[in-house]
Parts: structure tokens; sequence; C-alpha cells
């Protein structure tokens, strides 16, 4: 063991942080300037008491100097959130504001679209070269050759523009090549053929479905379609998603860059003559508006001067929470959702963990 000039046995770190660990309980980090803190008595290395009170013989001693402590308030002004960590300490330093790591676990509860709910059949109208199955509640086409000359619509909007809501409609066949598209329209009168739908999804067979916005092609996706399966179109604050509903179980295909901003009919149009193998069928169309509720959460962390990341701030835009340009992890300041995707009322349980050493604080707001 190397001397100093004291002719006393020079500790390095990995002694320093063993003999923390053997007096220290529950420390999660070890601080190497310990060394500064203990003695050399009659020939081994003693931590000293604390000035203040001298510890039991049996408790951690000095177990205040490699300990953070984390000390975080919640603010709520009017729907802006503040999370202030800056006081949290290490040392019994406030340092919170300039070192170490801030830990944040953020929970509340989120609405969905439940989309396996009781949901409305859409009153329908025949557009051209279509006839109505009664017993199916479809629409066929009734003219010979392939060509997208017939169609139907729903007989008014399916929902405000403001809601959020999915139209769905039932797999008929995925025999042969079936060639029809359903979608949203606030057109649908304009023609015979899907070219006016704003978002038409596409279905070829079982196996391929194709996204179409205002007659232009967005590429094909692979799936596994059944008789009795789902397919349509959601919309979320204006975000239009195509699914798939197939076992009860709901897939997104595509999200869509074009956000929706008005009242939109269904359209139904059809390619596969009543002659050909495959021909067109479609019907059962359904609106769904029916909300549950669940809880949702996320996690994020960073240094205290940092500012939050674009794929932090999507995370807690997952939750309801916008951040403000600039928010840094010491201070967190976010404005709280106002939309419908999340209930009105809502609370935030909130954890955070501090860590040059780790501690924690649990809020609720």
């Amino acid at each position: 063991m190397a001397l100093n000039k004291q002719g006393i046995p020079q500790l390095n770190t990995t002694q320093i942080n063993n003999l923390s660990r053997n007096v220290v309980e529950g420390a999660d980090v070890f601080n190497t300037d310990l060394q500064e803190t203990i003695s050399w008595v009659g020939g081994e290395w003693v931590i000293p008491n604390s000035p203040d009170k001298p510890p039991k013989p049996d408790t951690p001693k000095h177990k205040d100097n490699i300990m953070s402590t984390s000390v975080c308030t919640a603010t709520l002004e009017e729907d802006l959130l503040i999370l202030d960590s800056t006081q949290s300490t290490h040392d019994l330093q406030p340092v919170g504001a300039t070192v170490g790591l801030h830990y944040y676990n953020l929970a509340t509860r989120r609405n969905f679209l439940d989309l396996l709910a009781e949901a409305e059949l859409v009153p329908l109208s025949a557009g051209n070269n279509v006839t109505y199955n009664a017993t199916t509640n479809t629409y066929r086409k009734s003219n010979s050759g392939n060509s997208w000359n017939a169609w139907f619509k729903s007989e008014d909007v399916v929902a405000d523009p403001a809601s959020n809501y999915a139209i769905t409609w039932e797999v008929e066949s995925i025999t042969g090549t079936i060639r029809e598209m359903g979608g949203l329209d606030d057109n649908p009168a304009k023609n015979s053929s899907y070219s006016s739908g704003e978002h038409m999804f596409y279905q070829v067979n079982g196996t391929t479905v194709y996204v179409y916005e205002s007659g232009q092609n967005k590429g094909s996706f692979p799936c596994k379609l059944s008789v009795g399966d789902r397919l349509g179109i959601k919309v979320i604050e204006g975000t239009v998603y195509y699914i798939t509903i197939c076992n009860n179980i709901e897939t997104v295909i595509y999200t869509s860059k074009s956000r929706l901003t008005s009242s939109m009919y269904f359209k139904g149009a059809f390619n596969r003559g009543s002659t050909s193998s495959g021909r067109s069928e479609m019907g059962n169309v359904r609106v769904h508006t029916a909300i549950r509720t669940e809880p949702v959460s996320t996690s994020i962390y960073g240094h205290p001067q940092e500012v939050l990341s674009d794929a932090t701030m999507a995370k807690l835009e997952g939750i309801g929470l916008l951040p403000l340009e600039g928010t840094t992890y010491a201070l967190l300041r976010a404005k709280i959702s106002p939309t419908t995707t999340f209930p009105t009322g809502r609370t935030y349980d909130i954890i955070h963990t501090y860590s040059v050493s780790t501690s924690q604080t649990t809020l609720s707001i």
C-alpha cells in the first residue's frame, strides 16, 4: 500500500468504495472524495462521528455526505403544470439546478375509442350501378365489366370533425380479386369512382390492402383478412389512421400525413363487375364513438439544464402534457392538453427521482 507524506497508507478509489459500502447502508452511489472525511487512528482508517450528534454503534455513519435528496414541487397555474426540482440536494447542498440526473415517472388517464363496444349502423343510400341486399345489409355492383363506375354513400356526414370516431365495414369476401374501396369523402356524388375520396382504404384480396388519398396511391400493405373482419378509418384529434380489426384486435396499417378538418361522408366504390370472380360487395358500415378510459404513463430523464428533445416531448404529449419551448429537466413546464383525448378534470401522479446518489419524491396534482 502506498504511503502519503505523513507515512499514512494512501487509499485508492476501490478501497474507499469498499470501506464506505461496509459502513453506509442503502447508498447507491459512493463518493470518491470520502477519503477527505476519514482519519488514520491507531493503525486503521476510521470514519468520524457526526459533529453534531455521535451516532449509535449500529447506525450508518456520515450517511449525509454521500446521499442526494429529491426535492420536487408541483404547481398548477390555470392549465400550466410546473415541476420545480432545482432545490434537490446532494451533500446537503441545493444543486438540483446544475448537477445530477432528474428522473420523472408521470401517470394519468386517457380516453380511447372502444372499437369493440356496440356501434351504430350507418344509414346508406345507393349511387350508380349498385343493388342493396337487405338480408346481408350489403351493396353489390350490379353491372358487368371491371371499372370504377359503381358507388354508394352514407345518407349524412358520419361525425362532427371535432369529435373522435371510426368508420368501419365488414370484409364480405377474400376470394378472387375484390377491388373495392371504402372511406371518407366530403363530396361523394362528385363522381362514381374512388378518386373523389379524401381517405380511401382499398381491399384487393385477403392479403393486401392499399391506401389512396384524393386519388393518389400512398402504398400497399400486407395483412391477413378473414370474412367477418373489419376494415376502417379512425380519426383522433384530426389525425387519420387506417385500421383493421381481426379477431377483435385493432391494427393500425397506415397513419395519414394529412389532417382531417371538415365533415365527411362515408363512400364505397366498386370495380369488379357482377360476372367477375371476387365481385365487389360491401356493407354493415358502422360508426364508432364509444369511449373507454385507461391509465397511461411515461418515464423521462435528463441532466438539469438539458432541454427536452423532440422524442421526450412526444412522450409527454402522449399523456396529455404539452411542454413549453426551452423546458429543462430541472424546471419542467407543460400545458395540460384540453383535447377530448383526455378526460376533463384528470389528475397526474408524479414520481421524481434525483440521482447524484438516489432519492425520490412522490406527488399527485
